[in-house]
């Protein structure tokens, strides 16, 4: 595939908290987007958390019809995710104070299961990208578990 993600950020290679697309690819580290809520105090009062990401088509040929879904959640939290507001190769992606501040906007966030049922980002020339913003509402009282996990993939037709 030659859909990719990347950090926001800029200059950094680990922020997820919005801002321009970072040159560093998303590394596929546990608790590195959302953090681990496993008997932490956001396990007992709740929280929610947020992140921005960006996909990329690195590939030398437009896609089509480029999309994103949850291939796999295995979390007793609800996750959902939205295209960032400033539209695709923005550079200008708000940045939020910290994973718990709710960026402002009218995001409209999906919870996208299927490969069917992707969060469509239409065609995407070689170079062209997204910013995505991720959200995980964690109830009260939820266990964590290290067990829990979410797996964000890509589509292209």
């Amino acid at each position: 595939m030659s859909l990719s993600w990347y950090y926001t950020g800029g200059g950094s290679s680990t922020s997820v908290l919005g801002g321009q697309i970072s040159s560093a690819a998303l590394a596929e580290t546990q608790g590195i987007i959302l953090p681990n809520v496993d008997q932490s105090a956001g396990a007992v009062t709740g929280v929610t958390h947020y992140a921005c990401i960006c996909i990329k088509n690195t590939g030398a040929v437009s896609i089509a019809n480029a999309g994103v879904y949850f291939s796999s959640v295995v979390t007793g939290a609800n996750v959902s995710i939205a295209k960032g507001l400033t539209g695709k190769n923005s550079t200008t992606e708000q940045v939020i104070a910290s994973n718990t501040t709710i960026p402002t906007g009218a995001l409209v966030f999906q919870n996208p299961l299927f490969s069917y049922s992707a969060l469509m980002l239409g065609t995407l020339a070689a170079g062209d990208f997204y910013h995505l913003w991720l959200k995980r509402v964690v109830k009260a009282n939820l266990a964590g578990s290290p067990n829990d996990y979410l797996i964000l993939s890509s589509v292209e037709s």
